[in-house]
């Protein structure tokens, strides 16, 4: 069995994709994993959707794009989750 499943697929910022899972352990968890400008697998949240907001994910997404523009090889190996 899976532990998350794909609620869906947002584009909230240009030259990116959010992905918003469900743990199906437990419902009310749920992870947001970003693609930017071509590198996945950026977790952004995971945790209750009521701790955190849509601008709140929006404006990481946009942080961590500017870093990769920016030339800043530690986004790659920094911890990026909003904690």
């Amino acid at each position: 069995m899976r532990k998350w499943m794909v609620i869906g697929r947002h584009k909230w910022v240009s030259d990116t994709s959010v992905t918003e899972m469900y743990s199906t352990q437990n419902s009310r968890i749920r992870r947001f994993v970003a693609t930017i400008s071509g590198w996945n697998n950026f977790k952004i949240y995971e945790g209750d959707p009521k701790n955190i907001t849509t601008d709140d994910i929006i404006n990481r997404v946009r942080e961590i794009k500017q870093r990769i523009s920016d030339g800043d090889e530690n986004v790659f190996t920094d911890n990026v989750q909003i904690e």
